[in-house]
């Protein structure tokens, strides 16, 4: 068996390589959820991130790139994978955490 640890870590990697990359992936969202075990059917959050498939961050309107991480939270559960014992405990975590919103809100 996979230790959630392990997924969780797997999942924070994906993203922030996601963000790296400069454009929204639904397939990294799509490859998370499962990795997590988390449905994306009939989530409206899910059908507006796959409208943004493909497109660059910093061609997104600000309104709409400073609502990815919301809908990304909803459609994941962020907290889930970012427990709030290893975020205060586990300074790599929380550096992942950061880079990651960090990276999308381009601040």
């Amino acid at each position: 068996m996979i230790s959630d640890e392990l997924k969780h870590a797997t999942v924070v990697t994906a993203l922030n390589d996601m963000i790296r990359r400069g454009w929204f992936s639904i397939s990294c969202i799509d490859n998370c959820a499962e990795i997590l075990g988390i449905s994306t059917r009939g989530s409206e959050a899910h059908t507006l991130l796959r409208a943004l498939h493909c497109v660059e961050f910093a061609k997104m309107p600000p309104e709409v790139r400073a609502q990815v991480p919301e809908l990304i939270k909803q459609v994941l559960r962020f907290e889930v994978f970012i427990p709030a014992s290893s975020v205060s405990t586990d300074s790599k975590g929380e550096e992942l955490k950061r880079g990651f919103w960090r990276g999308l809100l381009g601040s």
